[in-house]
């Protein structure tokens, strides 16, 4: 690998795009510190800073983000030819978490029950209980709620015309990730956003877990179906094996050890055979 990190360090550059509240966190700086050490050009851009940044000769795209500043910068790159990841498509097909619940059905990927409702048809629409009720374009677990009875569901607050409904998984009170680059995958036991139902918080401390042949095939036909390369899947281990709740684009790989240098190896890689 020595060889091909000198090879690429003649590379214009690769530019790590990301939304400036990822700054503080594992990912991106990680990694960048990985690809520096190799010698490689890499310049870390957030997308506030993008409209002042003199334009660069780029090789590579990496983005971390999903807003809609960023995946039309992230557009404007692939347009004129350049490789991006994770791409543009595949991160905004699981922004929307409706489209990738339907995505979730039509593969037969194994995911709870759910539907789409306007707020104001849920007491309409909603029957057994209990529920989750998320927005259709969550991030981050943002209101993520879970609601046990009618009562709840009538004094619900939602500040969003639509709200996604999901049938409640019973199972394992953490949620079973699992994280991804390109064709490895680690999994780890960790405190999800309604943790705090189970009477635990979201201080217990993870655990990293073998990655079965069976967890790294289901990890990797969600990430097919999407198209991404850098990616985490939420589940819950349920009586009848993990329930896939969600996919996300380019997670923080907390529990992967190493994270920084795979997913550099994984860019540099990708890079090369692009040049190829």
């Amino acid at each position: 690998m020595i060889g091909l990190a000198k090879e690429l360090a003649k590379m214009k550059s690769i530019v790590v795009l990301c939304e400036q509240r990822y700054l503080a966190q594992g990912q991106p700086a990680d990694f960048v510190r990985a690809l520096l050490r190799r010698n490689v050009s890499v310049s870390l851009v957030t997308v506030e800073e993008l409209a002042e940044t003199p334009a660069l000769a780029v090789d590579l795209v990496v983005a971390r983000g999903r807003s809609p500043a960023l995946l039309k910068a992230l557009a404007q790159f692939e347009a004129r030819g350049i490789l991006t990841i994770n791409t543009s498509h595949a991160i905004a097909a699981v922004v929307d978490k409706w489209r990738m619940a339907q995505a979730f059905r039509i593969q037969g990927i194994p995911t709870p029950r759910t539907w789409l409702s306007p707020v104001a048809m849920l007491r309409e629409c909603v029957w057994k209980f209990p529920v989750v009720i998320k927005p259709v374009f969550g991030d981050n677990s943002r209101d993520v709620t879970l609601l046990h009875d009618r009562e709840q569901l009538e004094r619900l607050e939602w500040q969003e015309p639509f709200a996604l409904v999901q049938a409640f998984v019973v199972g394992d009170p953490m949620d079973l990730k699992l994280y991804g680059i390109n064709g490895s995958v680690w999994a780890a036991r960790k405190p999800g956003p309604l943790v705090d139902c189970a009477g635990m918080t979201s201080d217990e401390p993870a655990e990293e877990l073998p990655s079965s042949s069976h967890l790294h095939r289901l990890a990797r036909r969600c990430a097919d179906i999407f198209g991404l390369t850098l990616y985490g899947v939420d589940c819950v281990l349920a009586a009848q094996g993990p329930q896939v709740i969600e996919v996300n684009d380019f997670p923080n790989y907390t529990h992967v050890e190493n994270a920084g240098d795979w997913i550099a190896e994984f860019i540099l890689n990708t890079a090369e055979s692009a040049r190829a």
